[in-house]
């Protein structure tokens, strides 16, 4: 079975125009899609295309979510019956390298959201049902609405400027608007970064669910099985998509050479946002979106982790000062200061007592990235999964974070929202020649009769922003962090359409074009 594809109009070849602004508005191609392209700086290229659909209006229905098997079809189905509504089915093939198809079964068909939001109140269903409305533009099989790219190129022979990662000024902790911290540092253009801790609940607001680097520091750790964007800016930027963790990790080094592996840096012990563990083999796995919870631990905090006098029972914590040496501090931690907290839980509590009781000096490795130059050039993000590699497209979503089959039927459901429905998304790619491309889909914008009247716009599936990836000329590709998270803003302002009502979402890390100089 063919994978649905977003097959662009007239193609779509985005590259650097001799003209400051172009504006087609004059051919019949423009109709179907118009670009505006604006040399930034030297080297640094803004191109938006509007890819017109076919027309039409927006339809409703209501999910009753995804079936795997037969006996999750009949389940759903049987959902359907105090609607009063027949049931139907939108086939999909199963998310990454699996053979199969899996359903998503929906009913109804509504005009507006108002209609079906008017049915569904005050009907009782089952136990274990569950009704969502969606719009039909969500789905790749509606080739009605338009779509909306945002493409920065970045030709590192021109580009006399840096890439970067950065956070607000809160450090690696706290969440920031990129377009405030482009104004604050200066940049040229942002887009948001990687997957970042939302809830209190699952670690430290604004923490990095997965590596990040920033100025050749290691912030966050890596997450096993998950890919991520490195960037070295000396002699001149360069990006690498890597697949994943380092070979090296974060550890504890002491004076006579013995070494002691970290299970993480700056985080809260106990709590692993989209689970893959670096040491533990109970939650190695990665499963987007899930907070794993971790017994047997040893973490390392930086004055600049935000956590704050954070004790729990069955922790222990010692001090690394700048002199090398290890100050118990009992179950007491307060990362405020400017030391180093070394932090055990578990099975690994004893083992830092003996590692830390022979009275050498010690100190934090950062594993590979301790090899990088000086002054720092290094930065890194996390996101995932990968979308294209070596030229072709890479369907790895399975092993990545979204495994479909080891999930309970809820969570089968937020993935396929993830990879097969159209959201917002942000990418970034690289080309052959080592042109560097990030691109932001505009996404969950459509006419309803409670919001703005324009038209349907749902974003990219991650099928199609690997077509879109292709189309560009990427021969690496990977998803960052999407959703209400997705923008891109250049001069001062933002120019992509954020999804989310309140409009730009502060988020955990942004990527920074940098002027030269």
């Amino acid at each position: 079975m063919k994978r649905n594809r977003l097959i662009l109009a007239a193609g779509l070849v985005l590259v650097a125009s001799p003209a400051c602004v172009s504006i087609k508005r004059d051919t019949e191609a423009a109709k179907q899609r118009t670009d505006v392209a604006i040399e930034l700086a030297n080297g640094l290229t803004y191109r938006r295309a509007d890819l017109a659909g076919h027309g039409g209006s927006t339809r409703w229905w209501i999910s009753l979510g995804v079936a795997r098997n037969q006996t999750e079809t009949d389940a759903a189905a049987g959902c359907s019956l105090p609607l009063g509504l027949e049931s139907r089915l939108i086939n999909f093939e199963f998310p990454g390298s699996s053979e199969g198809q899996y359903s998503e079964v929906v009913a109804g068909d509504f005009s507006t959201r108002a209609q079906a939001e008017s049915y569904l109140n005050g009907r009782q269903l089952g136990p274990k049902c569950t009704a969502q409305i969606k719009a039909s533009g969500l789905y790749p099989s509606d080739k009605s609405h338009p779509t909306v790219i945002h493409v920065l190129t970045v030709d590192p022979t021109q580009f006399r400027g840096e890439l970067i990662a950065a956070r607000g000024a809160q450090g690696p902790s706290g969440v920031s608007r990129p377009s405030v911290l482009m104004q604050s540092k200066s940049a040229i253009a942002a887009t948001n970064g990687g997957f970042f801790v939302m809830e209190d609940t699952d670690g430290i607001v604004g923490e990095s669910t997965g590596i990040s680097v920033l100025n050749g520091s290691l912030e966050s750790e890596a997450t096993r099985g998950r890919p991520w964007v490195e960037i070295t800016n000396r002699p001149r930027t360069r990006v690498k998509i890597r697949q994943g963790e380092p070979k090296q990790g974060p550890e504890l080094v002491a004076a006579d050479g013995r070494r002691m592996r970290l299970d993480g840096i700056n985080r809260k012990p106990g709590l692993l946002r989209n689970c893959g563990a670096l040491l533990d083999k109970s939650f190695d796995a990665p499963v987007h979106d899930v907070t794993c919870k971790p017994e047997d631990e040893l973490i390392a905090v930086t004055q600049n982790s935000g956590l704050r006098d954070h004790a729990q029972t069955g922790q222990i914590a010692y001090e690394l000062r700048a002199d090398g040496t290890l100050e118990l501090l009992g179950d007491r931690v307060q990362s405020d200061q400017s030391s180093i907290r070394i932090i055990a839980s578990g099975r690994r509590r004893s083992e830092l007592q003996s590692f830390a009781q022979k009275g050498l000096t010690f100190r934090l490795s950062l594993g590979e990235f301790e090899d990088y130059p000086r002054p720092p050039s290094v930065f890194a993000v996390n996101g995932g999964p990968a979308l294209v590699s070596k030229g072709r497209p890479l369907r790895r979503a399975d092993v990545q974070g979204w495994p479909f089959f080891r999930v309970n039927r809820e969570q089968a459901g937020e993935i396929h929202k993830f990879v097969d429905l159209r959201a917002p998304r942000t990418a970034l790619g690289t080309t052959a020649s080592g042109q560097i491309i990030l691109v932001v889909v505009d996404g969950w914008r459509y006419r309803t009769d409670k919001g703005p009247q324009i038209p349907m716009n749902g974003g990219a599936t991650l099928e199609e922003l690997t077509n879109i990836m292709l189309q560009l000329g990427t021969v690496e590709a990977i998803n960052l962090d999407g959703g209400g998270s997705s923008v891109m803003a250049f001069q001062g302002a933002v120019v992509s359409n954020p999804s989310d009502d309140q409009g730009e979402r502060p988020v955990g890390d942004s990527l920074l074009l940098m002027p030269g100089g």
